[in-house]
């Protein structure tokens, strides 16, 4: 049962983009080494295009204590496609 997709982005023109993604109920204005949730109370955290610029010791004990022990992170990338074309 899905609750709650919060976005935590410290751009604020950013922002302006994700308020147009129906499904995320809150935008944080925040940092990975910074969220603001208790120990053990996320499920998922996903990130997509991101984690290369917050890829740190900080963040990983951050993404450690917020996730619940059976929490998952899943990490996203798009890989350009360069094969060659008949």
């Amino acid at each position: 049962m899905l609750k709650e997709i919060i976005a935590i982005e410290p751009i604020s023109a950013t922002h302006e983009n994700l308020k147009n993604i129906p499904l995320i109920t809150k935008i944080i204005n925040e940092t990975a080494e910074h969220m603001p949730f208790e120990d053990n109370t996320i499920d998922i955290i996903l990130c997509g295009q991101s984690f290369h610029w917050f890829a740190n010791y900080r963040t990983l004990i951050e993404l450690n204590h917020v996730l619940k022990s059976n929490g998952l992170l899943i990490l996203i990338w798009n890989l350009a496609d360069n094969r060659e074309r008949p």
